[in-house]
């Protein structure tokens, strides 16, 4: 108030003009406005930079989880990573990390104490005058007030130690349709349309989706006695958008073709050559049986076929498919056992189709198929025709597609299912997400 009374003081003394007995008010006035609007939009910006640190130090922390004591220096290294200007390590304290429990369908988090099981984690980013780091104004200290008060938020993450186990990434359109009878047993794992549409997840008579989630960005199709569990949107947040979007093709995709059209392999075959390229695509004859040795396999401009009461298998394997009519087909009747490897560039990857193509990849009915891994097919649709089925083997199974058809055929009633983990646990690439912002 010093500032202003002495202002004030000048003007009375200045009779040159009696302009100035208006326009001295005034102007007091107008530095007044002036330095509350300033300092309001200060307070907000120092706010949203509290947020986006909380945010970034519970996603950090929940990453690290279960080990809370890596949890607790991951929130506090990224938050002094993310907000600068205040005093080094006032911002995120040890006591401004909680451990609790987070309940997807009433959205709250409950806090609990270090040693309780946990699997969420609350963090509370402020700049106070308790903690000496309150943020200064830049004008209000002309009317004695020095800073903007108490700011402080919180952000809540929990683990997510994989993401959805399913994901139909189109944007538009039936994105996950599931037939009559047809079944989807993910147990804790989520699943995910991207589609906007008022269709984006299409269920037939008799049908079953059971979940961790279902999140949709558009609407769905509930017909006659079909069960989704739980109701889709209940404890959503957001529809993850492609997990794989940023991971390279696998390093010996480029390299030259080591077989051009090669015939059909019949009979049995233990030890395929590593990383080889196929050009024209590979076809395994009825009956056979080929074992996939740990590697690289690239479809490059042919199928991935595997003939009636045929197997595929193999511990170790990533199938890259390129080119035009790179897909799989996998007809009636055929044998599936395959596992990503669990340490590579493409760790957890089982199928992966190049980005610039799509195409229909299709498995056939009466098929039974074990994969541990992820099938990528971000351009393609799936179709997974009846009494056809798929499971995770033992722990890990995310199909991640343009769009997603099981059993999908109005003219038939059958039994196809699709059974996951109760958590996504594929040895993913780094730089998957691996927590969620919940609150």
């Amino acid at each position: 108030m010093r500032g202003f009374r002495r202002l004030g003081r000048a003007f009375k003394k200045n009779e040159s003009g009696a302009a100035a007995i208006l326009v001295g008010p005034a102007l007091i006035s107008l530095l007044g406005i002036t330095a509350v609007s300033v300092d309001t939009m200060s307070a907000f910006t120092a706010k949203e930079q509290l947020l986006t640190t909380a945010q970034a130090a519970a996603a950090a922390a929940a990453s690290a989880m279960p080990d809370k004591d890596r949890a607790i220096q991951a929130a506090l290294t990224y938050a002094e990573e993310n907000l600068k200007g205040a005093p080094s390590g006032t911002v995120v304290t040890s006591e401004d990390i909680q451990f609790g429990h987070w309940d997807k369908q009433t959205q709250t988090f409950t806090p609990g104490t270090y040693w309780q099981t946990a699997n969420a984690i609350r963090v509370t980013a402020s700049r106070t005058t308790s903690k000496g780091n309150a943020v200064p104004t830049i004008f209000g200290r002309v009317i004695g007030v020095d800073t903007l008060g108490d700011l402080a938020v919180t952000a809540t993450a929990t683990k997510f130690d994989a993401l959805p186990c399913i994901n139909a990434l189109a944007e538009t359109g039936v994105g996950l349709q599931i037939g009559a009878d047809a079944k989807i047993e993910m147990g804790e794992c989520p699943v995910h349309v991207q589609s906007a549409s008022s269709n984006g997840l299409t269920t037939d008579s008799d049908s079953q989706i059971t979940a961790a989630e279902v999140c949709l960005n558009g609407g769905y199709v509930q017909k006659s006695n079909s069960a989704i569990n739980p109701m889709p949107g209940a404890g959503c947040k957001t529809v993850l958008p492609d997990p794989f979007a940023d991971l390279p093709p696998p390093p010996t995709s480029g390299d030259e073709c080591l077989f051009t059209n090669k015939p059909p392999i019949n009979g049995e075959v233990l030890d395929l050559i590593q990383n080889a390229v196929y050009c024209g695509g590979l076809h395994i004859g009825a009956g056979s049986v080929v074992t996939l040795p740990p590697g690289v396999y690239t479809m490059r401009g042919g199928k991935l076929t595997v003939e009636d009461g045929a197997t595929l298998k193999g511990d170790g394997v990533t199938i890259y498919l390129t080119g035009t009519d790179a897909v799989l087909d996998f007809k009636n009747g055929a044998n599936i056992d395959l596992k990503a490897p669990s340490e590579s560039s493409h760790a957890g990857i089982l199928f992966f189709q190049d980005r610039n193509y799509g195409g229909l990849h299709r498995i056939g009915s009466h098929v039974n198929a074990s994969l541990n891994g992820a099938v990528y097919l971000p351009e393609g649709t799936l179709n997974i025709s009846g009494n056809s089925s798929l499971s995770a083997a033992p722990s890990c199974l995310m199909i991640v597609a343009s769009r997603i058809n099981i059993d999908a055929d109005p003219s038939l009633v059958s039994n196809s299912s699709v059974t996951g983990p109760d958590a996504s646990l594929c040895p993913l690439p780094p730089h998957t997400v691996r927590s969620r912002i919940v609150m």
